[in-house]
């Protein structure tokens, strides 16, 4: 899903095949495609306003 952020949203028909050829679902590809928008507003947001961010980082895996 990558390649679809990279490209803004547009994404190849071999690409989507892949997607459901590894066993995901529309409603998954809703999912990802919301993640992948919720990111970007929450990066534009920080970048421009400069807001620090006021919850603690997560631990280190």
């Amino acid at each position: 899903m990558k390649q679809v952020a990279l490209d803004r949203g547009h994404a190849e028909a071999a690409l989507l095949d892949a997607f459901f050829a590894a066993g995901w679902t529309q409603e998954n590809l809703v999912d990802t495609l919301v993640v992948i928008g919720d990111k970007v507003v929450s990066n534009y947001l920080h970048s421009t306003t400069q807001i620090p961010v006021d919850f603690p980082a997560a631990p280190a895996l």
